[in-house]
């Protein structure tokens, strides 16, 4: 059994594929040019013509697989001699199909599947022993045949109907299966990388929609932060409010009692008031029942007045008189000493009168 492996990096060529990585025989350019370029093979001759590159493998029972980077009109081939017989798994834009080449003469062989091809698909040709030729991408079996054409050649490698860059392969095997284990792990092998590829786009199907469920619970936590402090900012003022209203109530509160306080005043003010105004009542009706039952004393009150009125004006008189006798009395000086011209009889008159007055106005009479 003798596997081949190539994953061609290495420097780049224009000339020739060179020596593969597994350290094997060289590649040989059936017909046209080979090379490298950015570590994966390409046709560098004029397109227009299928030409075919190969390792040998020293085996007819084997499976051929590589990754296409830039689709085209190209494939991979098997039980290959020369560029005119070969075993041909064609690749072109929107399907695949299996070709034999006979001196020169390509025939279809098996049916043709119509699909959608992309960069990046691996491909994988296999023929065993019992001549069953089949064509899977990435680890999907797409076409497959029977036909013994070259099924003793020892040559794989692929073939290329396009030329540039565009068109390249990249990781490059043959597995030989003629004991049919290595069918078998090759199988599982294409199998695991299939499921790897699909798990790897649900990874990425899941990442996305963790940062899309991230950027949404961003967006909730922002909408719940500001809700928050809008609910702070509520609170606030209702706390605000609630004890200006209880300042409020604090001072209704003391007017209460303070009008509770007047009311009560007022009422014992009222309410003296009222014994006030019930005794000047029984006082006056104690007067009227005293001037009923005394009819005398208005007359009494009136004699009692006249007499008042008479001493009064005695009395006003008495204090005239006074005021005289004082006046004359200041005409002398009291020893004895005669302040003006006067005689002592004219002394004597005025000495008389104002003793008289002075009787008059003490109640003796002149």
């Amino acid at each position: 059994m003798a596997n081949r492996t190539d994953n061609f990096n290495r420097a780049n060529s224009t000339a020739a594929l060179g020596t593969p990585s597994d350290g094997g025989s060289d590649w040989v350019a059936a017909a046209g040019t080979w090379g490298i370029t950015s570590n994966k093979s390409y046709k560098v001759g004029a397109g227009g013509l299928f030409q075919a590159a190969y390792l040998e493998a020293s085996t007819s029972t084997a499976d051929v697989q590589a990754t296409n980077t830039g689709p085209g009109n190209t494939g991979l081939c098997c039980r290959l001699s020369d560029n005119s017989n070969f075993i041909f798994g064609q690749i072109v834009a929107g399907g695949v199909a299996l070709w034999k080449g006979v001196a020169g003469t390509f025939t279809q062989i098996g049916a043709t599947y119509t699909g959608s091809i992309a960069a990046g698909d691996v491909w994988k040709l296999t023929c065993d022993a019992s001549n069953n030729l089949k064509l899977y991408q990435n680890g999907v079996l797409r076409v497959s045949a029977t036909d013994a054409a070259g099924s003793s050649n020892t040559k794989h490698g692929y073939c290329d109907y396009t030329s540039g860059s565009s068109v390249n392969w990249d990781d490059f095997s043959i597995t030989d299966t003629a004991g049919g284990g290595a069918r078998t792990l090759t199988t599982s092998l294409a199998a695991a990388i299939q499921a790897a590829q699909s798990a790897t786009a649900s990874m990425s199907a899941g990442v996305q929609a963790a940062r899309t469920n991230t950027a949404t619970t961003d967006a909730a936590v922002q909408a719940a932060q500001s809700a928050q402090a809008s609910l702070n900012a509520a609170v606030l003022k209702l706390s605000q409010a609630a004890a200006s209203l209880d300042a409020a109530l604090r001072k209704a509160n003391t007017a209460t009692a303070s009008v509770s306080a007047q009311v009560q005043s007022g009422t014992s003010v009222s309410v003296a008031a009222d014994a006030a105004v019930r005794a000047s009542a029984s006082t006056a009706a104690s007067i009227d029942a005293a001037i009923a039952r005394s009819p005398s004393v208005g007359a009494s009150l009136a004699a009692a007045i006249a007499v008042q009125r008479v001493l009064s004006a005695a009395f006003d008189g008495a204090v005239l008189e006074r005021r005289w006798a004082t006046a004359a009395m200041g005409a002398y000086v009291y020893d004895g000493t005669v302040a003006g011209p006067q005689s002592p009889s004219r002394l004597r008159i005025g000495v008389a009168a104002v003793l008289a007055a002075a009787r008059r106005v003490g109640g003796t009479k002149p």
